[in-house]
């Protein structure tokens, strides 16, 4: 199922351009699409930009949250961010790959001393 195909009417101007990665998780019976990047852990809400076809019209466009490897919010991962400025959630996508790409980079961990390596940033 993608978000054309349980919104046919969605206008695909409408939609931002996702990073490579995001997978199209919608369903007729959410109340609007949702994408979901298993490799960053993340999930993606996304509403009208008008307010007169938003499902909530009176809350921010974009939500950001924390996923569980089956895609899920994990209601422990408080990885949340709400935004009706699509700049913002990219920055915000762009900085979880950053940080995973740091961490697949390193190849020996360098401890701080506190649990986190000096050179990517992991916890240890």
């Amino acid at each position: 199922m993608t978000y054309l195909t349980e919104w046919p009417t969605w206008a695909t101007s409408d939609m931002p351009a996702l990073p490579a990665g995001w997978i199209d998780q919608s369903w007729r019976h959410d109340l609007m699409p949702h994408f979901v990047n298993p490799e960053l852990g993340l999930g993606l809400w996304v509403d009208h930009s008008d307010p007169a076809l938003a499902s909530w019209p009176q809350e921010d466009r974009f939500l950001l949250q924390g996923i569980d490897n089956e895609g899920s919010w994990d209601g422990i991962n408080e990885t949340q961010f709400f935004s009706s400025d699509w700049a913002a959630i990219a920055a915000r996508i762009a900085d979880a790959q950053d940080e995973l790409d740091a961490q697949t980079k390193c190849v020996t961990h360098t401890d701080t001393g506190r649990g986190v390596c000096a050179d990517c940033g992991a916890f240890l």
